[in-house]
């Protein structure tokens, strides 16, 4: 579709989710990618300890004498976002989110500015400065004390750094 549009290059700007498909599309040179923002991205596997898998197997097997309405409020609670909205998709969103990026981080070869902020409970702030280190032209921004939406709470802050990046 690009080539037949004659378009030279793309500039990627992603969140979360789609942070990984990016990771995914830029390190494979799959379209011609000028730069890329990865706001908040998600790339590795999340890592749950062995409690959190046994508490999910009894409440998996507790659920089936709760009505169907209560047993929905309490996936909603503990499910995220982007799995809830996954709909018809939810089992390409399960195993985009299991594969392991990690290997793929050192084969981006465009300029990429990470947006990150501390108190991010869906990416933590660590994995951001992992994913600088194995970006080779990455450079990291860390707002202080926003959440995984920054981009919807506090869109000038986003904005003014993405246009810093694309435009300066």
């Amino acid at each position: 579709f690009l080539a037949k549009l004659e378009v030279q290059s793309i500039d990627i700007i992603s969140h979360s989710f789609g942070g990984r498909v990016a990771i995914y599309v830029t390190s494979q040179n799959l379209f011609p990618v000028g730069k890329q923002v990865l706001i908040a991205s998600g790339w590795i596997k999340p890592k749950q300890n062995k409690l959190f898998y046994i508490f999910v197997k009894i409440a998996k097997s507790v659920s089936v004498i709760f009505p169907k309405s209560i047993k929905e409020k309490l996936q909603n609670k503990f499910r995220s976002q982007d799995y809830q909205n996954a709909n018809d998709l939810k089992n390409i969103f399960l195993n985009t989110i299991s594969l392991d990026l990690t290997p793929y981080l050192k084969d981006i070869k465009v300029p990429t500015k990470l947006i990150w902020w501390t108190d991010d409970d869906q990416t933590s702030i660590s994995d951001a400065y992992i994913m600088d280190r194995e970006i080779p032209e990455s450079s990291l921004f860390v707002v202080q004390w926003w959440t995984h939406f920054i981009h919807i709470q506090n869109s000038d802050v986003v904005i003014e750094e993405i246009n810093k990046f694309l435009f300066d």
